[in-house]
Protein backbone atom coordinates (compact mmCIF):
# COMPACT_ATOMS: atom_id res chain seq x y z
CA UNK A 1 0.00 0.00 0.00
CA UNK A 2 2.81 2.54 1.04
CA UNK A 3 4.54 1.44 -2.51
CA UNK A 4 1.50 2.21 -4.50
CA UNK A 5 1.14 5.78 -2.22
CA UNK A 6 4.33 6.29 -3.23
CA UNK A 7 4.27 5.67 -6.29
CA UNK A 8 1.46 7.55 -7.24
CA UNK A 9 2.54 10.53 -5.68
CA UNK A 10 5.89 10.83 -8.01
CA UNK A 11 3.56 10.81 -11.08
CA UNK A 12 4.54 13.65 -13.27
CA UNK A 13 2.96 16.80 -12.42
CA UNK A 14 0.97 19.03 -15.28
CA UNK A 15 3.71 20.15 -17.17
CA UNK A 16 1.70 23.16 -18.84
CA UNK A 17 4.56 25.34 -21.12
CA UNK A 18 8.50 25.22 -20.59
CA UNK A 19 9.65 27.44 -18.25
CA UNK A 20 12.56 29.54 -20.13
CA UNK A 21 15.28 31.35 -19.05
CA UNK A 22 17.38 33.51 -18.24
CA UNK A 23 15.85 33.52 -15.24
CA UNK A 24 15.94 32.35 -11.00
CA UNK A 25 14.41 28.62 -10.36
CA UNK A 26 13.44 28.42 -6.41
CA UNK A 27 13.07 25.01 -4.98
CA UNK A 28 12.55 24.07 -1.84
CA UNK A 29 16.61 24.08 -0.76
CA UNK A 30 18.19 25.29 -3.53
CA UNK A 31 17.95 27.56 -6.03
CA UNK A 32 19.60 27.67 -10.03
CA UNK A 33 20.05 30.16 -12.62
CA UNK A 34 18.40 29.11 -15.39
CA UNK A 35 20.72 30.62 -18.76
CA UNK A 36 19.46 32.09 -21.94
CA UNK A 37 18.14 29.48 -24.19
CA UNK A 38 17.47 26.95 -21.55
CA UNK A 39 13.66 25.93 -20.61
CA UNK A 40 12.43 23.29 -17.95
CA UNK A 41 10.51 20.37 -19.84
CA UNK A 42 9.38 18.20 -17.08
CA UNK A 43 9.13 17.93 -13.39
CA UNK A 44 8.40 15.49 -10.76
CA UNK A 45 7.42 16.23 -7.52
CA UNK A 46 6.38 14.19 -4.34
CA UNK A 47 6.64 14.46 -0.98
CA UNK A 48 10.13 14.04 -0.17
CA UNK A 49 11.81 14.75 -3.55
CA UNK A 50 11.67 16.90 -7.20
CA UNK A 51 13.06 16.43 -10.53
CA UNK A 52 13.43 19.26 -12.46
CA UNK A 53 14.56 17.89 -16.89
CA UNK A 54 16.01 21.31 -18.07
CA UNK A 55 17.15 21.14 -21.86
CA UNK A 56 19.71 23.81 -23.46
CA UNK A 57 22.16 24.52 -26.47
CA UNK A 58 24.73 22.35 -24.92
CA UNK A 59 22.40 19.27 -23.90
CA UNK A 60 20.42 18.23 -21.37
CA UNK A 61 20.64 17.56 -17.47
CA UNK A 62 18.19 16.77 -14.77
CA UNK A 63 18.31 18.37 -11.16
CA UNK A 64 16.68 16.08 -8.46
CA UNK A 65 16.21 18.01 -4.89
CA UNK A 66 16.11 15.80 -1.94
CA UNK A 67 14.99 14.97 1.72
CA UNK A 68 16.00 11.59 1.92
CA UNK A 69 19.70 12.11 -0.65
CA UNK A 70 22.13 9.91 0.80
CA UNK A 71 25.24 8.28 0.29
CA UNK A 72 28.69 7.61 1.29
CA UNK A 73 31.07 10.11 1.39
CA UNK A 74 34.04 7.95 1.01
CA UNK A 75 32.71 6.58 -1.89
CA UNK A 76 32.89 10.60 -4.05
CA UNK A 77 35.57 12.51 -5.03
CA UNK A 78 35.27 16.15 -3.76
CA UNK A 79 35.28 18.41 -6.29
CA UNK A 80 34.91 21.40 -4.80
CA UNK A 81 34.46 23.71 -1.83
CA UNK A 82 31.93 26.62 -1.28
CA UNK A 83 30.38 28.64 1.48
CA UNK A 84 27.26 27.22 0.77
CA UNK A 85 27.97 23.27 -0.58
CA UNK A 86 30.40 20.70 -0.86
CA UNK A 87 30.36 19.85 -4.60
CA UNK A 88 30.97 15.67 -5.18
CA UNK A 89 31.79 14.05 -8.40
CA UNK A 90 29.38 10.00 -8.50
CA UNK A 91 31.15 9.52 -11.83
CA UNK A 92 29.49 9.61 -15.68
CA UNK A 93 28.23 12.72 -15.10
CA UNK A 94 26.59 12.62 -12.00
CA UNK A 95 27.29 15.29 -9.30
CA UNK A 96 25.68 15.94 -5.49
CA UNK A 97 25.90 19.19 -3.48
CA UNK A 98 26.35 18.67 0.10
CA UNK A 99 25.23 21.63 2.81
CA UNK A 100 23.82 21.79 6.52
CA UNK A 101 20.19 23.24 5.90
CA UNK A 102 17.39 22.80 8.23
CA UNK A 103 14.64 20.36 7.31
CA UNK A 104 11.26 22.67 6.63
CA UNK A 105 7.78 22.77 6.80
CA UNK A 106 5.37 25.37 5.13
CA UNK A 107 8.44 27.46 5.00
CA UNK A 108 9.29 26.41 8.87
CA UNK A 109 12.88 24.72 10.00
CA UNK A 110 11.45 21.50 12.22
CA UNK A 111 14.94 20.94 13.40
CA UNK A 112 18.71 22.12 13.80
CA UNK A 113 20.50 21.99 10.62
CA UNK A 114 21.46 19.01 9.65
CA UNK A 115 24.72 18.19 7.24
CA UNK A 116 23.79 15.57 4.06
CA UNK A 117 23.47 15.39 0.18
CA UNK A 118 20.25 17.63 -1.17
CA UNK A 119 20.52 18.25 -4.47
CA UNK A 120 22.09 16.11 -7.17
CA UNK A 121 22.66 17.19 -11.11
CA UNK A 122 22.80 14.29 -13.70
CA UNK A 123 22.88 14.31 -17.97
CA UNK A 124 24.90 14.75 -20.86
CA UNK A 125 24.91 18.24 -20.70
CA UNK A 126 27.65 17.62 -18.01
CA UNK A 127 29.70 15.52 -19.76
CA UNK A 128 32.48 17.93 -20.61
CA UNK A 129 34.45 19.74 -17.30
CA UNK A 130 34.15 22.78 -18.51
CA UNK A 131 30.16 22.58 -19.41
CA UNK A 132 29.88 21.01 -16.10
CA UNK A 133 31.71 23.49 -14.07
CA UNK A 134 29.33 26.22 -15.79
CA UNK A 135 26.30 24.37 -14.87
CA UNK A 136 27.20 23.24 -11.09
CA UNK A 137 28.31 26.97 -10.44
CA UNK A 138 24.70 28.14 -11.02
CA UNK A 139 22.92 25.76 -8.12
CA UNK A 140 23.28 27.15 -4.71
CA UNK A 141 22.00 25.59 -1.72
CA UNK A 142 19.95 27.82 0.92
CA UNK A 143 16.68 28.35 1.45
CA UNK A 144 15.63 31.06 -1.32
CA UNK A 145 12.78 32.49 0.72
CA UNK A 146 13.68 35.95 -0.45
CA UNK A 147 15.30 35.58 -4.37
CA UNK A 148 13.07 36.65 -7.19
CA UNK A 149 11.94 33.68 -8.83
CA UNK A 150 10.68 33.00 -12.44
CA UNK A 151 9.32 29.84 -11.12
CA UNK A 152 8.88 28.11 -7.74
CA UNK A 153 9.13 25.03 -7.35
CA UNK A 154 6.68 23.53 -3.61
CA UNK A 155 7.36 20.11 -2.45
CA UNK A 156 7.00 18.09 0.85
CA UNK A 157 4.05 16.53 2.87
CA UNK A 158 2.18 20.16 3.25
CA UNK A 159 1.25 20.15 -0.19
CA UNK A 160 -0.43 16.92 -0.47
CA UNK A 161 -2.19 16.67 2.73
CA UNK A 162 -5.64 17.99 3.64
CA UNK A 163 -5.05 21.46 5.43
CA UNK A 164 -5.55 21.02 8.89
CA UNK A 165 -9.00 21.90 10.30
CA UNK A 166 -9.96 22.89 14.08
Amino acid sequence: MIALLAYLLMLPAQQGAPVVGPGQLCLKYSSFALAPGERVVKRALDIENMQLQIDGPHGQYIIVESELMGGPESRHQLLQTRRDARIYSLGHGVYAFRGKLPFTLNGEALAEPEDKFFVSIRGDALNRERSARRILSRLKLGIPAAEPCIMRYRYGWEYFLPPETE
